[in-house]
């Protein structure tokens, strides 16, 4: 099973993306958009996994997230990762907070501890949007920001059936606020 772990995007705010899918088809020449019940924010890629492996993944995580908080995070702009001609879009951000720069390494560490081999690319939180994408200007452009909350980690299959990339959730980690201790809690 190919697997990853990555911020579930709720239907509204994949309505918002939509648009701003949309807003990139007037220089589109061709290009694969993403479904946008498959938009999410990657944290970590673990690639092909036994079966056998997944209950360990999931107590790793469960104790990787045990003293993260919820956060969210702000997406402004359209940008573009270019390889030869084909572009592959997606929304970014401008920076990325403190929080999210935490849960990320928890998470990367927690995987990591499990003898997997992962990618060391800089984290940079982005959601695709067009695959495989040749525009007739350049795939770059401000957008109204969209403030995206980071408040579960979902574990994701990645599946294709009858020819489409399907993500199925297979264990979702909430993210909880911690609560204000009150007097009484201290004595």
């Amino acid at each position: 099973m190919r697997l990853f772990l990555a911020v579930p995007i709720d239907r509204s705010r994949r309505e918002a993306l939509e648009t701003w899918r949309e807003a990139m088809t007037q220089d589109l020449v061709r290009g694969r958009p993403v479904n946008s019940d498959n938009f999410h924010i990657t944290m970590v890629f673990l690639g092909e996994v036994d079966q056998a492996r997944l209950k360990a993944i999931v107590e790793a995580v469960q104790a990787a997230l045990l003293d993260e908080n919820p956060t969210d995070f702000v997406f402004t702009r359209i940008d573009a990762f270019t390889r030869g001609s084909e572009h592959l879009i997606y929304a970014a951000g401008d920076s990325v907070d403190a929080r999210l720069k935490s849960i990320y390494i928890s998470l990367y560490e927690a995987i990591k501890s499990l003898g997997f081999t992962l990618d060391r690319r800089r984290f940079k939180p982005h959601i695709t949007l067009l695959r495989r994408a040749i525009t007739t200007s350049e795939p770059k452009r401000r957008m109204a920001p969209l403030r995206i909350p980071i408040d579960a980690i979902v574990l994701y299959e990645s599946r294709r059936e009858h020819g489409h990339l399907r993500y199925i959730e297979l264990e979702r980690f909430l993210l909880v606020k911690p609560s204000p201790l009150r007097k009484k809690d201290l004595r």
